[in-house]
C-alpha cells in the first residue's frame, strides 16, 4: 500500500516539474514582453537652469507725512487695496480750522480787491493800491492751497493697488513724521534677478522664455520672461545679471520666495528618444534596440551617448540611427539578445 502510494506521488510530482518546464519554454517562446518607440528627429530646446528670489513689481512703505493721532484705520493685514484706497486717517481738526481761516482770508482779500478795482474805475484809488490787493489775493490763496494741503495729508491713501503687509499701528496710536505704517506690494507680477555664465550671453535675448518652479507649488510652473540684460559681465565670477518678469495674476508668489528658473534657448532638430528607454550604468549610458532582421525580434544593448534634455526626451548624439525601435517599457527583465513580444508591433520597423 505504502509502495503504491509513493508511486502516485511520484508521479505526480514529475508531472508538475515537466508542465512547469514546458510552461517556461512557452514563455521563452513567447519572448518578453515590451513596448518600443522609434528614434525620431524632433524639435528640442537648450534649456539652461539657473536659481533667483523673487521681488514685487513694485514695493513701497506706507509712512506718514505729518505727526498726528490715528482716528481710523480702513485697511487689515494682508488686505488687497485698491489705488487711491483710504488706508489711514489722522486727527485733522487744526487743519480744517486752518483751512476754513484761509479760505475767509482769501474770499476778504478778493472783496477787498474787487472795491478797489471799482474805485480805481473814478480814480479814486492809486494803481499802486490795486496792484497790492491783488498780491495780497494770491498770498491768500497760496494759503489756502498750502492748508488744503496739510489737510490731504492727514489722510493717507494707496498710492498703487496691491497687497498690504502687517501694521501694527492701532487708532489711537501716535504717529511721527516718516514712521512707517505698513508695507504695499504690487504682486500682479513678480521680479527675479539671476546671474549666467558669460559664455551665454550672446543667446540670452530681451522676451527670451523663462520657466520658474517654487517648492510651495510642486507640479506647477510659472511662465515669464526676460525683461532686462545687465549692460556688464562680473570679471570676477565671469558672470552677468539677468532679470525676468513673471505672470502673477492670482498673487501666489509672494515677494522673497526661492525659486528654480529655467530658461528655454534655440531649438533644433536632433535625433531623439524618450527618457524611459535610458538605462545608467555607472558613467555609461545604454538602451535595448530592437534586432527585427530574424522572425522573431531581439533586444540588442547598445551604448549611446547623449546630448541635451526636455520635457521626456533626451538627445541621441551617438550610437542610434533614425527609425530604430528602442524598449520603453518592460525593460527590467530583457537582457541582450532576449526574444521580444512588442505589444506596438504595429509600429515596428526593422533595426539594423
Amino acid at each position: 500500500m505504502i509502495s503504491m502510494i509513493k508511486t502516485v506521488v511520484f508521479t505526480l510530482l514529475a508531472f508538475l516539474i515537466q508542465s512547469t518546464v514546458s510552461f517556461t519554454s512557452a514563455a521563452e517562446d513567447a519572448g518578453i514582453t515590451v513596448e518600443t518607440a522609434p528614434t525620431k528627429y524632433r524639435n528640442i530646446e537648450t534649456i539652461v537652469e539657473a536659481v533667483g528670489t523673487t521681488k514685487a513689481n513694485r514695493s513701497v512703505k506706507i509712512m506718514a507725512i505729518s505727526e498726528g493721532i490715528v482716528r481710523k484705520i480702513t485697511f487689515i493685514d494682508s488686505q488687497f487695496v485698491n489705488q487711491n484706497d483710504v488706508l489711514l486717517e489722522l486727527d485733522n481738526e487744526i487743519e480744517r480750522a486752518d483751512l476754513a481761516e484761509s479760505q475767509a482770508k482769501l474770499k476778504e482779500a478778493q472783496r477787498s480787491l474787487e472795491r478797489s478795482k471799482s474805485l480805481r474805475k473814478r480814480d479814486a484809488v492809486a494803481v499802486s493800491m490795486v496792484d497790492k490787493l491783488e498780491s495780497e489775493v494770491e498770498i491768500a490763496r497760496a494759503e489756502r492751497e498750502r492748508a488744503a494741503r496739510r489737510l490731504q495729508d492727514r489722510t493717507i491713501k494707496a498710492p498703487f493697488s496691491g497687497r498690504i503687509g502687517f501694521s501694527d499701528i492701532e487708532i489711537g496710536s501716535h504717529i511721527k513724521e516718516d514712521q512707517t505704517i505698513a508695507l504695499l506690494d504690487d504682486l500682479s507680477t513678480v521680479k527675479v534677478e539671476f546671474f549666467l555664465p558669460e559664455t551665454l550671453y550672446a543667446k540670452i535675448h530681451i522676451g527670451t522664455v523663462i520657466l520658474a518652479e517654487a517648492a510651495a507649488f510642486e507640479k506647477q510652473t510659472f511662465k515669464g520672461k526676460v525683461e532686462a540684460i545687465d549692460t556688464r559681465v562680473n570679471a570676477d565670477s565671469r558672470s552677468f545679471k539677468v532679470r525676468a518678469v513673471i505672470e502673477n495674476e492670482d498673487g501666489k508668489l509672494p515677494a522673497g520666495m526661492f525659486l528654480r528658473l529655467s530658461l528655454i534657448l534655440e531649438a533644433s532638430d536632433v535625433l531623439s528618444i524618450p527618457e524611459e528607454a535610458v538605462i545608467i550604468d555607472g558613467a555609461q549610458n545604454y538602451v535595448f534596440a530592437v534586432n527585427a532582421e530574424d522572425t522573431n525580434p531581439k533586444s540588442v544593448k547598445t551604448s549611446i551617448k547623449l546630448g541635451r534634455r526636455a520635457f521626456g526626451w533626451v538627445e541621441v548624439l551617438e550610437g542610434l540611427d533614425e527609425n530604430q525601435l528602442v524598449i520603453t517599457r518592460g525593460i527590467q527583465k530583457v537582457k541582450d539578445g532576449s526574444l521580444l513580444n512588442i505589444l506596438n508591433e504595429s509600429s515596428i520597423k526593422v533595426t539594423q
